[in-house]
């Protein structure tokens, strides 16, 4: 599976569930309401992920950024009406594939 849109419905418990799917290189949570951040410790298995949507995610904060930060091959990152302020946004400086960042909210 390399493309993911997953259900508004995503828990970090069941994002964490993802971790096997190493393959993946798309992957879509948009308004998942419940996703609190600590389910994207599963990022960290999907080496090929280049675009992540995770707007109106609105329980997301900037602790999601040292999850973020291990995505090297990102280059779409989208988190418009999320709790994220961008405190965490330097840990985003190795990625450098990055090319698209939306904050809107």
């Amino acid at each position: 599976l390399r493309a993911l849109a997953a259900p508004d419905e995503l828990t970090d418990a069941a994002a964490e569930k993802l971790a096997p799917l190493e393959a993946l290189e798309w992957l879509a949570c948009t308004g998942a309401a419940s996703l609190f951040g600590s389910g994207l410790s599963c990022l960290r298995h999907f080496p090929r992920l280049h675009h992540l949507d995770l707007a109106y995610c609105t329980a997301l904060s900037d602790d999601i950024f040292p999850h973020l930060a291990s995505c090297s091959a990102l280059d779409f990152l989208r988190l418009d009406d999320t709790a994220v302020q961008g405190v965490g946004l330097g840990l985003l400086t190795g990625l450098t594939k990055l090319t698209s960042l939306s904050l809107d909210d």
